[in-house]
């Protein structure tokens, strides 16, 4: 009991400080690493909770992502969180305390103009910068240096739906419902300014205060009047989307026509959850909101590759569409992010004056797309006010989804490449708005239904790809002009097996069979996953005259959609995207007034993209049985007799040539130049194979010394200590080897977790476990009793047994 009693607490206390030891290690990659603070600031509670929730699932999925990346290399970030409630009165007081706390570098917020307004007087006087990705008054960042908006703003966006009512719905009346606060003001005036610029007539307006008592009323009162109008026009609904939400219900019902257009704030989530609470809406999607026309600085069906991906991760996550506010604010905090990387701040609490100012002057720098951040809204900069100067996306809402009409405008970066601008202007396809031309772009439609995958070929570095492709657009498109960037041969379209005409809309659907270019990867290779492509672009119109658009409707996308595809049974389908993107080719043409400017001819590709993953339980089983027998048979090698020297050693190199087989093999199979991560299993193989025969050397060694005649009892009795040492280490150090190899692969690949530290605090623990064990078998070696069972060598002569054989007592 005694000895047991002492062994028990040289363990613990070994266990103790090898834990001492790894905390201290890691305290040593965490020590130089300083805190920053980011203030988040909106409506968390009350009637605008909503839009603080959104706010946070953007943010806080950005943060999630880049914790798996492994996180800031020399900072921790956290967050900050107040509620303010939507209110104006109280925001000042908030920012001063953020302010005066010491804490934040940065602010992210707020949610209404009016509230960042009043705080922003706040953080210009504290000197402390803020983003805000919803406030679009024009005020909020006016004649403020240090807040910043990646959103357009209220008079860019009311003298765009104007220009978009006019030229490209062609309404020449509209009527104006606005809001009296300063985001249903701005809006408004900003519309009637551009509307009397284009000669629409403003047939009649009304405001309400929506703070006011009687607001129910006035409601009431306006749509009355309104309905009593025999042809208002084009009704802009310049509210919040609670208050557009009572408008529109009260006007449209079933035999109405009126056309109503809404502003950035009918384009969240906000809105349709607000028409949700109404029954007819429920029952029926779309009741109310199905041709409701609005702006937004994000829609899905048009966005980048780098959105597809954010609203993948995001669905996975919260198991519902991202809206704008969400997008906005994810791409808030990745500028926040990447100024706090590269400002040069020091992230003290003594220097945070320093920190801020550094992150304000870096903010201010991002004024170009060359130095700009690419973001899920695009490649995010600042103009000399600090806003974010983009075209806003136009959506009508069908069955509750908003959905990409099909005349767009996009920013002209350079005037040069227009032939005759006055004549583009007349016509209506160029707009200015706030000295920024824009040119009208047609978009079209694009689906594509996988039907089937076969011959994934990792020689070839091709599959074949089955699936119809269609095209949807108003007027005329050359579909014949399509090429498929990364086919493997030349590919036409041929014949549509389907053309239909519904209303001003064709539809066009093509039938297509054909080899497609992978580019594979295997670095985590087996656990690696495959992207395959079909990516196509138009031959001769450019991005400025055509985007394509992904049909969410005519797919039926609700969330990244996964197949099984029966040729490829031994993957799994692990997402699948459809996106466009810009493909740009620098060159002047040989054009001389293209000679001194930056020229680029850019084209929209459209990309459908399948990630699959490979079915690794099913792989494991069928092709590391190998790998597992080797691991097995080395570790056999510690239990097989110390005298018994040649079998042990031809175990342990039969081992190591067998791996070696295996792995030239794997290496002919994917000739790659990088390391994959199955081959950490067979560097894991050799390591133990080594060791086995480094064991079993050193065992014959002393196994050696037991056998000459004149060998004492106490030299025999420390050479089978020593053979005991050796033997029990390789049992225990062995399998803990193998599960520590096992569970850091786990980690990394299949979960999918990178993060640095954790892996090396796996790994320095393990170490550590296995020091504590080898130092306790060394002690148990040194105390262990050895009862000989000849004394000496005439008795085992007389026995005629084994020279300085030696047999073991069971306890220690």
């Amino acid at each position: 009991m005694k000895k047991f009693t002492k062994r028990r607490v040289f363990l613990i206390a070994g266990s103790i400080i090898a834990a001492i030891l790894v905390t201290f290690i890691l305290s040593l990659f965490q020590s130089d690493k300083q805190t920053v603070y980011i203030g988040v600031m909106g409506p968390m509670s009350g009637k605008g909770r909503a839009y603080g929730k959104a706010m946070l699932k953007g943010i806080n999925l950005y943060l999630k992502e880049l914790k798996e990346e492994g996180g800031l290399d020399n900072y921790n970030v956290k967050l900050i969180v107040q509620d303010d409630k939507n209110d104006k009165n109280s925001a000042p007081d908030l920012a001063h305390k953020m302010a005066d706390e010491g804490k934040a570098v940065i602010v992210l917020g707020h949610y209404y103009s009016s509230v960042s307004y009043a705080a922003g007087q706040v953080y210009k006087e504290k000197k402390l910068p803020a983003i805000t990705a919803s406030a679009t008054s024009d005020n909020v960042t006016l004649e403020n240096d240090w807040y910043f908006r990646i959103i357009p703003t209220n008079s860019f966006q009311g003298s765009f739906i104007a220009n978009y009512v006019n030229k490209t719905l062609r309404k020449e009346a509209a009527s104006i419902i606005y809001d009296d606060d300063s985001y249903g003001v701005t809006l408004m005036q900003s519309f009637e300014e551009s509307a009397g610029r284009l000669g629409m007539n403003i047939k009649k307006k009304w405001s309400f205060n929506h703070s006011s008592p009687t607001i129910d009323d006035d409601l009431e009162r306006i749509t009355r009047e309104l309905r009593a109008m025999d042809d208002p026009g084009m009704i802009f609904v310049a509210t919040h989307s609670g208050e557009g939400v009572k408008i529109i219900t009260s006007l449209k019902y079933p035999g109405t026509t009126y056309s109503i257009i809404g502003p950035d704030a009918f384009g969240g989530e906000a809105f349709i959850k607000y028409l949700r609470e109404y029954p007819q809406e429920k029952l029926i999607p779309g009741y109310y909101s199905n041709g409701i026309y609005t702006i937004s600085p994000f829609i899905i069906d048009i966005a980048n590759e780098k959105a597809q991906v954010f609203r993948h991760h995001f669905v996975q996550k919260y198991k519902e569409e991202p809206s704008w506010v969400t997008a906005g604010y994810y791409d808030a905090m990745s500028v926040a992010i990447h100024a706090i990387k590269n400002a040069g701040i020091s992230g003290k609490k003594d220097q945070i004056h320093r920190d801020r100012y550094r992150i304000k002057e870096f903010l201010s720098g991002m004024t170009s797309p060359e130095n700009g951040y690419e973001g899920v809204n695009g490649n995010i900069h600042f103009n000399v006010d600090g806003d974010f100067d983009k075209p806003l996306a136009v959506g009508v809402y069908k069955n509750q989804r908003l959905i990409s009409t099909l005349t767009q405008y996009q920013l002209i970066t350079d005037l040069n490449t227009v032939d005759n601008m006055l004549k583009e202007i007349l016509e209506g396809n160029i707009i200015l708005i706030d000295g920024k031309f824009m040119n009208k772009t047609k978009l079209v439609y694009t689906g594509i239904d996988i039907n089937s995958i076969s011959d994934l070929s990792v020689k070839n570095s091709s599959c074949v790809i089955d699936c119809y492709i269609w095209f949807r657009f108003e007027g005329e498109f050359d579909d014949s002009n399509i090429e498929f960037v990364n086919s493997v041969d030349p590919l036409s379209l041929g014949r549509p097996v389907i053309e239909e005409r519904t209303g001003p809309l064709t539809t066009r659907a093509y039938r297509l069979k054909a080899p497609f270019k992978v580019n594979f990867q295997f670095h985590e290779y087996p656990f690696d996953k495959q992207v395959l492509r079909v990516q196509f672009r138009h031959v001769k119109q450019t991005r400025d005259k055509l985007i394509y658009i992904t049909d969410l409707l005519g797919m039926r996308l609700k969330s990244s959609k996964k197949r099984t595809f029966s040729s490829l049974s031994s993957w799994a389908t692990d997402s699948v995207m459809f996106f466009q993107n810009i493909i740009t080719n620098n060159s002047t043409l040989g054009v001389p007034k293209f000679f001194n400017s930056r020229n680029s001819i850019k084209y929209s590709q459209f990309n459908a993209q399948i990630q699959i993953k490979r079915r690794i339980v099913s792989f494991l089983i069928k092709n590391l049985i190998l790998i597992f027998v080797m691991i097995m048979i080395s570790y056999v090698t510690y239990y097989i007799p110390a005298d018994v020297f040649p079998i042990r050693i031809s175990i342990g190199m039969s081992t190591l040539l067998t791996t070696a087989f295996s792995h030239i093999k794997l290496s002919q199979e994917i000739p790659v130049g990088y390391i994959l991560a199955i081959e950490h299993a067979f560097f894991t193989v050799y390591g133990l194979a080594s060791l086995s025969v480094l064991a079993s050397v050193l065992i014959f060694t002393q196994f050696k010394r037991t056998e000459p005649l004149t060998a004492t009892d106490d030299v025999k009795k420390d050479a089978w200590k020593k053979i005991w040492f050796i033997s029990m280490v390789g049992r225990v150090v062995h399998p803990m080897i193998v599960v520590i190899i096992c569970f850091v692969l786990y980690y990394v690949y299949v979960l999918e977790k990178t993060n640095v530290v954790t892996v090396l605090s796996i790994l320095l623990t393990s170490v550590a476990g296995i020091a504590v064990m080898i130092v306790l078998f060394a002690k148990k070696a040194r105390s262990r009793k050895i009862k000989s069972t000849l004394l000496n060598k005439k008795s085992n002569q007389q026995k005629g047994g084994k020279k300085g054989k030696v047999e073991f007592e069971a306890g220690g």
